[in-house]
């Protein structure tokens, strides 16, 4: 069975996210011999991990925070593994950071997601939070989707 870090199981036995963004970097020292980074790095967008490289600023979480973590929790559906299992934590935290200083790395579609399914959630990807799309657009895809495989089981 596969562990997923940010999804809890209600009363209800309903899958609910959990937020894994505020316990991503423990401790408050000023100037730490070292920051430990856990494997919620995974599912935190960079501009949250790493803060604003041209503006040098932490940037709080955010909606399009969650977006991005939401996407990568559906990836994982497809996965069955966390984001970028084949890559360190710490190496995860270099390669956003080199993502939204604009160096030469990728996120690419991992290979057991549907291309229909990345199409729906590749923007929420985005370097930029402000061009990932709303909660209401990804459920609109979503439910797009769930139509469309519905039609395909009908016909």
């Amino acid at each position: 069975m596969a562990t997923f870090e940010n999804v809890l199981v209600d009363d209800d036995e309903r899958a609910v996210l959990c937020d894994t963004q505020y316990k991503l970097i423990v401790n408050t020292d000023p100037d730490p011999a070292y920051v430990r980074i856990d494997s919620s790095c995974r599912w935190t967008p960079p501009e949250v991990l790493i803060g604003d490289p041209l503006l040098d600023i932490l940037v709080s979480p955010s909606k399009a925070a969650d977006i991005y973590a939401t996407a990568m929790t559906i990836a994982q559906l497809w996965t069955l593994q966390p984001p970028f299992a084949h890559i360190q934590d710490i190496g995860v935290v270099t390669m956003l950071k080199k993502l939204a200083e604009r160096a030469p790395a990728s996120t690419d579609r991992p290979d057991k997601v549907p291309m229909v399914i990345w199409a729906a959630i590749e923007d929420c990807l985005s370097m930029s939070p402000s061009n990932r799309p709303g909660a209401g657009e990804l459920l609109l895809r979503l439910e797009r989707l769930k139509r469309g495989m519905m039609d395909t089981v009908d016909t």
